[in-house]
């Protein structure tokens, strides 16, 4: 079966096969293990084929209650040939420290500004706080054979960084996991336009304000991630260790996503 990086669907715009990158070591991502998408919202019976074709055995869903509950995934029941698991991630744990001057006066989060949020304080929030969130999404990906299709809502941000994570176990490039991380911005757009109408995030035409933080994917936060994990654990894996991950789940992982180059 063919293989694509971006898959090409009707009803999906940010759906990617994170396989095909070059890792330092001299191996490449295989294709078919992991994909990453936005919410499969009305997935139409053509798209859904695909994803059983291509073969898609899981489909993770990181999005909260709240959120499944106001747009449901539907991937969760229905399609007997995938298992549907939701794994979650609170509030707090991507929640960044407040800042004491706004702790003092019980102002809100300023790094938390719904419309432009400081995504690499969050993304940093996350990494310390979301242990427990990465523990339980590595052991869930290390026992399934087959293809993976994990989301939040919009692929990006909870999507991106467990992307980040799985490409830099396998010792990837930083700049290609930037340059993925980065490319939703551009895959959203129609996305953005069909889902985001909230007057508050559109502009003088009616139209999504794209210069608002909330649906940027600037290269400067993954690169922002990644130095913070170099720098205070020297490694993703040491990283991932330090979540309490099994070296053996790494290791199972890291050799069903990589494949010696042609």
């Amino acid at each position: 079966m063919t293989r694509y990086r971006r898959l090409p669907m009707e009803t999906l715009f940010n759906a990617r096969d994170i396989g095909g990158y070059a890792t330092m070591d001299g191996k490449v991502t295989k294709y078919g293990r992991f994909i990453r998408s936005e919410l499969p919202c009305n997935l139409s019976e053509k798209d859904s084929q695909f994803l059983r074709d291509y073969g898609v055995k899981l489909t993770l869903d990181f999005r909260t209650d709240f959120e499944v509950n106001a747009l449901p995934c539907c991937l969760m029941s229905g399609h007997p040939w995938q298992k549907y698991v939701r794994s979650a991630m609170s509030d707090k744990q991507s929640e960044p420290p407040i800042p004491e001057k706004n702790s003092e006066t019980k102002k809100s989060n300023p790094a938390l500004d719904f419309l432009n949020p400081d995504w690499i304080q969050i993304y940093l929030a996350i990494a310390e706080n979301g242990k427990s969130w990465v523990k339980n999404n590595m052991e869930i990906a290390a026992g399934i054979d087959g293809a993976i299709l994990y989301h939040c809502m919009t692929g990006k941000d909870r999507t991106g960084l467990f992307t980040a994570m799985l490409l830099g176990l396998c010792n990837c490039y930083p700049s290609d996991i930037i340059a993925d991380y980065s490319i939703s911005q551009i895959n959203l757009r129609p996305f953005y336009l069909k889902m985001m109408r909230f007057p508050e995030m559109l502009n003088e035409k009616g139209e999504p304000d794209l210069t608002l933080r909330f649906y940027q994917t600037n290269p400067e936060n993954m690169f922002a991630f990644l130095q913070y994990i170099d720098e205070k654990y020297g490694s993703m894996t040491a990283y991932l260790t330090s979540c309490g991950i099994a070296e053996e789940t790494l290791r199972k992982i890291a050799d069903s996503l990589t494949e010696e180059a042609m």
